[in-house]
């Protein structure tokens, strides 16, 4: 294998693909990066539940593959000088060399054959086409609601749902939900319903964050394939039944608060300064268009700030989650929020004003005194 590439364009192909790749397992061939050069190069990193694959932009003077110890690779394309690249590999090795401006290495690999293969360009017919920016903002307003705990696996992901003319992305830990939809352009040739996993939603928002093209998503046996321009991300699905979140989202209210988003959330921030407590406990008290924000904790402090709200039903008095509740204004992004309550020891509901596909369902905190 012979290609010539810019240092800039092997340091952003590695960048990408190298977030696949885990630096603690027990098989050597999952630290590599598979580097390919057969009609176009690209750079692929597995740990087995994600790959990423990265096109390179590079002149191809004789084809081949060949399996290179991930980290050490980036490492390399980091510091070496800006200008072109080549690397080659001998016919039948697995040791490259990498020449650029003056330095030259020798980096022993493996054989490209124990590389975990990955679904080609050609397989699975996209059942979905989304903007970047609308497929990043429906990661963002979910990831953050998957589950830490692998006793249960079926809630550690975004469950993924692909029908008719919709998609939804819904993700719970049990204790709090979010879920946003947005519509698609045309119908959906198969419908798709499964759970991603947290860690491969997260990285592919982090891919997204530079890309402004559409995003094609496409159904390959157990594995889900997004496609955009010089990257496809590829994610193994969970097994296990998604809970029936339908049920959990209440529909009838005692009281509704509407507030200015930016205001409760700089209220909560300083609320938290004193929550320090395993929960993060902030209670809110509401009545005659205020808000009330109060935080205690013994040898800390306490805190009380006022926000005015738009008050409708019954004065309550409830707890909840300070950082939990952030992380759903944050994802609301819009001026106006509304919370809606059904009692203290009832979950609340917070939405955007202006916008009804974002839900987001958050149980109390029982507090004493």
């Amino acid at each position: 294998m012979k290609l010539t590439c810019s240092q800039d364009a092997l340091h952003k192909a590695l960048q990408n693909a190298a977030r696949a790749i885990s630096p603690w397992t027990s098989m050597p061939i999952l630290s590599h990066l598979l580097l390919a050069a057969d009609g176009a190069a690209t750079v692929t990193g597995t740990d087995l539940e994600l790959g990423i694959q990265s096109r390179l932009d590079a002149s191809i003077g004789e084809p081949g593959a060949v399996a290179l110890p991930g980290r050490l690779l980036a490492a390399i394309a980091a510091q070496l000088p800006s200008g072109a690249v080549e690397i080659t590999v001998s016919d039948g090795g697995s040791t490259a060399t990498i020449i650029g401006s003056g330095v030259q290495f020798e980096i022993p690999g493996l054989p490209p054959t124990d590389f975990p293969t990955m679904p080609d360009d050609a397989a699975g017919t996209p059942v979905a086409t989304l903007s970047a920016d609308t497929l990043l903002t429906l990661i963002r307003s979910t990831v953050f609601a998957a589950s830490n705990d692998e006793t249960r696996p079926f809630l550690t992901g975004v469950y993924v749902v692909i029908k008719d003319s919709a998609v939804e992305f819904v993700a719970t830990d049990g204790g709090r939900l979010a879920r946003r939809t947005a519509a698609l352009t045309g119908e959906v040739p198969e419908p798709i319903a499964e759970i991603l996993p947290a860690r491969s939603m997260a990285e592919l928002a982090r891919v997204l964050g530079h890309a402004e093209d559409q995003i094609a998503i496409a159904q390959v046996d157990r594995q889900i394939v997004f496609t955009l321009p010089g990257v496809r991300l590829v994610t193994r699905v969970i097994a296990g039944k998604f809970p029936a979140y339908q049920n959990v989202i209440p529909t009838e209210f005692k009281q509704q608060l509407t507030v200015d988003t930016s205001a409760f959330m700089q209220a909560l921030r300083r609320a938290s300064i004193t929550a320090r407590d395993s929960a993060r406990t902030v209670r809110l008290r509401s009545a005659d268009g205020v808000l009330t924000i109060t935080s205690n904790t013994h040898d800390v402090g306490a805190t009380e700030e006022r926000v005015p709200v738009e008050f409708t039903g019954e004065p309550m008095d409830i707890a909840f989650n300070a950082a939990f509740l952030l992380d759903a204004l944050e994802a609301i992004g819009e001026p106006k929020s509304t919370l809606r309550l059904a009692g203290p020891l009832l979950p609340g509901m917070l939405t955007p004003v202006e916008d009804g596909r974002y839900t987001y369902v958050l149980a109390p905190l029982r507090v004493y005194g």
